[in-house]
């Protein structure tokens, strides 16, 4: 049944540690469409299977144009690199902490300003900066986009102010 052995226990998002579990990764169309799934075992780090994803994806679809979308457990500053470098080029969307950024903080958090109401999502605040090529670790035009959670702040705050 688990030959070759997947469900294995690994890092548990969902507070469950001592369930095996299997990781599922997914190509789809922007239309929704499945082109590849693959699955992992349950205890390989995300950060191991972002490149070869990437990689697979370029394979199976050549000429088509690329975005990769990842939250910051599967991007990290090597392997947002190592795709960047890519050819051909793959776009990406990447969730990254901001407190980890050099960038975010020298272009986006330490610019003077505002933030403004989120388009559709009460209690959240937004940021947006276009960087040139110069400025970006990537060589490419980036558009960095911070949201803040203004509930969230506020409750933080207050369990500080307690303490």
């Amino acid at each position: 049944v688990n030959d070759p052995p997947l469900r294995l226990r690994g890092h548990s998002k969902d507070q469950r540690p001592r369930e095996p579990q299997i990781k599922i990764g997914l190509v789809c169309t922007p239309n929704k469409e499945l082109v590849a799934i693959e699955t992992f075992a349950g205890n390989t780090s995300d950060q191991a299977l972002t490149v070869g994803l990437v990689q697979a994806c370029q394979r199976r679809m050549l000429g088509s144009k690329l975005v990769a979308v990842m939250d910051s457990g599967m991007g990290g500053t090597p392997n947002l690199l190592s795709i960047d470098k890519l050819e051909p080029a793959v776009y990406r969307v990447s969730a990254v902490p901001l407190r980890n950024s050099a960038t975010a903080e020298t272009y986006l958090l330490a610019r003077p300003g505002r933030w403004k109401a989120h388009p559709y999502k009460s209690g959240f605040v937004v940021r947006s900066m276009l960087l040139d090529a110069e400025a970006s670790q990537t060589g490419r035009r980036e558009l960095w986009i911070a949201t803040r959670n203004e509930r969230e702040a506020h409750r933080q705050q207050h369990l500080i102010d307690i303490e």
